[in-house]
């Protein structure tokens, strides 16, 4: 099969289970060198904020000088963290955010999700289950920039 029509080209990556995306997300993160933009849903806020590992790694971004721009929905229930987090990023408000997805130095991309059960599945083994879609292929990317800018342009700056 010619390469261009492998359905599964080297620049694709996914992976199914509770650890194995997380810690590839942070190997991607740690690697960032310029920009690091994402856009979240309240479930990624609590995974940011109870991981210690992770908001490190963004406060370290920061002092690096690395440009971080995060897209979230700010509520009453989420501020005291929003508010935290502004001390690093820069954060825009919408109602039109669901899951997590991220850009790193505009050559990487990546989804961080669960995965929607079967109902017949215990509820057990409904929480643990998550997919990471990690993506390098340029024109896909600059797609995602794309939206996460228009995104990024029709939300609304935070202030503290």
């Amino acid at each position: 099969m010619p390469p261009s029509l492998d359905p599964y080209p080297e620049d694709i990556r996914l992976a199914y289970d509770s650890k194995d995306p997380l810690n590839f997300i942070l190997k991607v993160i740690s690697g960032t060198k310029k920009s690091f933009e994402c856009c979240f849903d309240h479930t990624w806020q609590s995974v940011q904020s109870n991981n210690s590992i992770l908001w490190d790694l963004i406060v370290q971004l920061k002092l690096r000088g690395i440009r971080l721009r995060f897209i979230t929905k700010i509520t009453a229930e989420n501020m005291s963290y929003c508010n935290k987090m502004m001390k690093y990023v820069e954060l825009r408000h919408t109602d039109a955010v669901t899951g997590y997805l991220a850009i790193s130095d505009t050559h990487e991309f990546f989804s961080y999700m669960p995965v929607i059960a079967e109902e017949e599945e215990e509820q057990e083994e409904r929480h643990c289950k998550t997919q990471l879609i990690h993506i390098k292929n340029k024109s896909f990317v600059e797609m995602q920039r794309y939206l996460f800018d228009s995104l990024w342009t029709k939300s609304i700056p935070a202030r503290e």
